[in-house]
């Protein structure tokens, strides 16, 4: 049995992180924020919970460096 699997694309923005959740077709879930990348998992878990999704699924975040560059 294979466990769900989503894929969280992070964008950078002047007040922490957009989280673009989207299903391994690419078709996309939601998107949630987040202040500090630290936390990037647990808010999108907390949206998948919320939106009546599983939040007990492997996530792949994948941190869009180009809209990060020279931020910490």
């Amino acid at each position: 049995m294979n466990a769900q699997t989503y894929i969280v694309t992070t964008r950078r923005w002047e007040r922490g992180w957009e989280l673009h959740i989207a299903d391994t077709a690419g078709a996309e879930i939601g998107v949630t924020q987040s202040h500090k990348l630290s936390s990037a998992e647990r808010m999108v878990r907390d949206y998948l919970a919320l939106d009546g999704l599983d939040a007990d699924v492997a996530l792949e975040i994948r941190p869009e460096l180009d809209s990060a560059a020279g931020r910490n």
